[in-house]
């Protein structure tokens, strides 16, 4: 089957603007980030992977003064002793700015549904960070560090890839919306829990 000669056109046409606007928007983004949050976000990240691992019965602690710019650490001197730089490339600055360009670089939607997409997928950042740092400290407790050194070197870094993927793809198809939808004709709506979060 031969695709239509003016489809591919406006195809190829439409790609080239996505992957124009893509790389202004990452650049800026990017920019903007270092400036803005990534001291922030390596905190939360810190303060956040150290509540994990705890989940996951290993006992860390961080470095005083997290907020203080300085990279924090996350350490154990207990029974499984390390020691972890949570860096920028750790903060998730990297996957926010890519989320946000690729989602506000879909111009075929609208800037509302851009503009949900962008938050979800900041607070998804936000929730899969610390779990990805605290999983790959976990497997160097649990299988030792040359096990963690391969996670780190390859899978933590190919998580980047396949999250950001695997979130556009679900917020590009609609499959986010269908979700929050089945949520709420389950009975459970995002306005009350805010709500109620805010009364208590």
């Amino acid at each position: 089957m031969r695709i239509p000669i003016n489809i591919l056109r406006f195809e190829l046409i439409r790609a080239a603007k996505f992957t124009a606007l893509f790389s202004v928007l990452f650049l800026a983004v990017s920019f903007l980030i270092s400036l803005l949050l990534t001291p922030l976000l390596q905190a939360f990240s810190a303060v956040s992977a150290v509540a994990v691992l705890a989940v996951l019965g290993i006992r860390a602690e961080m470095t005083p003064g997290i907020f203080s710019g300085a990279a924090p650490l996350i350490f154990s001197d207990l029974f499984y002793p390390f020691t972890a730089v949570i860096s920028r490339i750790c903060s998730g600055d990297l996957e926010i700015a890519v989320l946000f360009a690729a989602v506000f670089s879909s111009t075929d939607r609208t800037l509302k549904s851009r503009a949900v997409g962008a938050g979800l997928g900041f607070f998804a950042v936000l929730l899969f960070n610390p779990v990805r740092i605290a999983l790959t400290l976990a497997t160097g407790v649990w299988f030792g560090w040359e096990a963690a050194d391969f996670t780190h070197n390859t899978l933590f870094r190919a998580s980047l890839f396949v999250f950001t993927f695997v979130f556009y793809a679900a917020w590009y198809l609609g499959w986010l919306e269908r979700y929050i939808g089945w949520l709420e004709k389950a009975g459970f709506s995002a306005k009350q829990f805010l709500q109620k979060a805010r009364d208590r």
